[in-house]
């Protein structure tokens, strides 16, 4: 009898702990970002490039965050740019569900460039791999956190 009584205070404990969590599973949700958000973190994208691509390194490294901007001082982030670019323009920006959540996205970016010299990673080019988050917790302003190469899938 003494076992039953255990096992009904565990399934009760259980079963409170699945009602207040939310959900029936006792997995939160997560939070749902909203589609004006995404849209938010690809225009942070595009004009990050279309400052690069108008020699507006300031106005570019202004829209990276400060983790970003501690590993890469102003003068290698505008020397990365100005020495291997030419032109740069984004042909597409696909956001990596998997990857991303309500406080950061990560977008996969393809572009159409052309090149002074080999750029120094990967394949020769731009790095494809752009990873946003919020300025601080509950900001809407989106900011670039690290951009890189890697496989995405």
């Amino acid at each position: 009898m003494k076992n039953n009584k255990c096992c009904i205070v565990a399934l009760s404990i259980v079963l409170v702990g699945i009602l207040f969590s939310g959900c029936s599973n006792g997995v939160p949700k997560p939070a749902v970002i909203t589609s004006k958000e995404i849209a938010d973190q690809k225009k942070v994208i595009k004009e990050y490039y279309q400052a690069i691509n108008h020699g507006k390194y300031r106005a570019a490294y202004n829209l990276t965050t400060v983790n970003y901007q501690r590993g890469t001082s102003y003068e290698n982030f505008v020397y990365q740019y100005k020495a291997y670019i030419n032109k740069v323009k984004i042909t597409s920006i696909e956001r990596q569900t998997q990857y991303s959540d309500k406080d950061n996205g990560v977008f996969y970016v393809t572009f159409k460039a052309t090149y002074k010299q080999k750029y120094p990673y990967g394949d020769g080019g731009l790095p494809g791999v752009h990873v946003l988050q919020r300025e601080n917790k509950g900001s809407t302003i989106w900011k670039i956190d690290s951009i890189g190469v890697g496989q995405l899938g």
